[in-house]
């Protein structure tokens, strides 16, 4: 016995083991179809577990997910960024909210090409900042 179980009756370090929360049975499944439909392998299960836990507690099937992913693919600003299981959480809500549509509207695309120039503009600024710029008045 030790002086601390000896005055306070206990052990000075407990060990208290946690227990294990249970996984979602649909979390596996959703994250496997979701990479089989893009013909990938997941290399991120447990981040992407995460996001897919989020995405079923927020009442989303797989199908859905997979809907917004081609979708997302329609629009001209995501179709040639990666798409992942944390992009569709944050946007399934809001393609659901425009009624799921199968394509993107080129409405969206024309906004984001403003928005895309606007930074192409300051990027330019900047490295005319930097000196780094090829301009003809030197």
């Amino acid at each position: 016995m030790t002086a601390n179980q000896l005055i306070f009756g206990e052990p000075l370090f407990t060990r208290i083991s946690r227990e294990r929360k249970a996984t979602d049975p649909r979390v596996r499944p959703m994250v496997a179809a979701f990479y089989e439909h893009l013909h990938m392998k997941c290399l991120t299960w447990t981040v992407e577990g995460n996001h897919a836990k989020a995405i079923l507690a927020a009442g989303f099937t797989s199908e859905q997910v997979n809907a917004c992913y081609d979708y997302l693919l329609t629009d001209s600003f995501w179709k040639d960024k990666d798409i992942t299981l944390i992009t569709i959480r944050k946007k399934i809500a809001w393609w659901v909210k425009r009624g799921r549509p199968a394509v993107a509207v080129q409405a969206d695309g024309a906004q984001r090409d403003k928005r895309a120039a606007k930074l192409r503009r300051f990027e330019a600024m900047e490295k005319e900042w930097r000196g780094e710029a090829e301009h003809g008045y030197e």
